[in-house]
């Protein structure tokens, strides 16, 4: 049977996962906010499916068309940033949606279908787009792959467009698909460095505050208290709690506000407070890591952690220094797990500690005498 105190090391280092993950993920958002990745992975996408071979001639169009234009504000080729976007692509690009409507897609698609027939005199210019005018303008050349796209369309479409209408939502639909997936594992890698940037700066080891919750009863009962009151203010407003997950859905909102960046800033002092007010074993003090070091006061006879220290050779600093590092580490791959991963973990141990018969809870205590 799990003895209390492992259920409540677990609750300990699951909180701990939680705090620094909703740090890492506030920091990924104020940076998302900053250059819209998103838009701009998304803005990428189309341009590949509106042209062959990945040219933008369509893409200008396509966000000046009103159904997208009316998602962002300015004009799609946004001259401010000049030569710079050669080098920095997302930067001019911030304006652009992070998201957009299939149905928007697809009703573009076919009004930039009926102006390509128009141009090339195929309609009158009041004429309404028909199915045997998108299906000649699909056939017609050069061919591309929108135009390969709108022909599958149709050949489903049974003659009706608003069937191939519906097609072509779905194709954008398996298009952005794969576009949350990639951005999802870009996130996961820039988790895993905010991470491992996050846990060196506030010298957050897990090896060591697991160690601590081994050890120390007063810092573990103090830990499984403040998870219990993250859980009750999550209840009572579960905004405090709500993180959007790497490949969660985008809105359709342009640009960042400061009031979005300061929320994010709140957040990251919020939890900070936190973990200080409970003392976890984690900070610096005089450019030393100071949890790992005033374990160093076991090695010494007289218990100075500085005289432990100062006696260890080159390699066994370097080992010390190393076991330092990998706990970074492994607190930065627990990060790229996400906040509602821990959070759900969090809750999911909280039950099983309240199942727990106080026979066992009061056995605790006589063990402890």
């Amino acid at each position: 049977m799990i003895s209390l105190k492992t259920i409540d090391v677990g609750i300990g280092m699951v909180l701990m996962f939680l705090f620094v993950s909703v740090i890492c993920s506030a920091v990924r958002e104020i940076g998302e906010l900053a250059i819209k990745t998103r838009a701009t992975s998304l803005a990428a996408a189309i341009g590949e499916m509106l042209d062959s071979h990945g040219v933008p001639t369509r893409l200008p169009a396509f966000y000046d068309h009103p159904l997208i234009s009316a998602l962002y504000k300015g004009d799609y080729d946004d001259a401010l940033v000049g030569w710079l976007r050669k080098w920095i692509p997302f930067v001019g690009r911030s304006k652009l949606p992070s998201y957009i409507p299939a149905e928007s897609f697809a009703k573009t698609v076919l009004q930039l279908a009926r102006a390509d027939n128009q141009a090339a005199g195929l309609m009158t210019p009041n004429a309404t787009l028909a199915f045997g005018d998108l299906r000649n303008w699909a056939a017609s050349t050069p061919p591309d792959g929108l135009k390969l796209a709108v022909q599958s369309a149709l050949d489903s479409a049974g003659g009706e467009l608003s069937a191939a209408q519906a097609a072509l939502e779905q194709w954008f639909d398996g298009a952005m698909q794969r576009v949350a997936g990639a951005y999802k594992g870009r996130t996961q890698i820039w988790l895993l460095l905010i991470g491992m940037v996050t846990a060196a700066l506030m010298n957050i080891d897990a090896v060591t505050v697991m160690q601590r919750l081994s050890t120390d009863d007063q810092l573990r009962d103090a830990v499984v208290a403040q998870a219990g009151t993250t859980l009750a203010a999550c209840e009572k407003d579960p905004s405090k709690c709500t993180v959007a997950k790497p490949d969660a859905a985008p809105t359709p909102a342009a640009t960042a506000t400061s009031t979005d960046i300061k929320v994010q800033m709140d957040d990251i002092r919020e939890v900070t407070a936190q973990m200080t007010q409970v003392g976890w074993p984690i900070g610096w003090t005089d450019g030393r890591p100071q949890p790992q070091f005033s374990l160093l006061a076991t090695r010494a006879a007289n218990h100075d952690p500085a005289t432990a220290y100062a006696a260890m050779g080159l390699w066994q600093r370097v080992e010390w220094w190393l076991a330092i590092v990998g706990g970074w580490l492994i607190t930065a791959i627990g990060v790229t797990f996400g906040a509602p991963f821990w959070f759900d973990l969090l809750n999911r141990f909280m039950v099983v500690r309240s199942t727990i018969k106080p026979d066992d809870k009061d056995g605790k205590e006589k063990n402890k005498g």
